[in-house]
């Protein structure tokens, strides 16, 4: 249970990172147009 947790909790970093890159980048792509 501690494992899965913690890979869970891990996944969830990762994807909070990937959604912070996409929306920074998507930003950056609308300032630019």
């Amino acid at each position: 249970m501690r494992r899965n947790d913690s890979a869970l909790r891990g996944l969830r970093v990762v994807a909070v990172k990937e959604l912070q890159d996409f929306t920074g980048s998507a930003r950056m792509v609308i300032l630019t147009a």
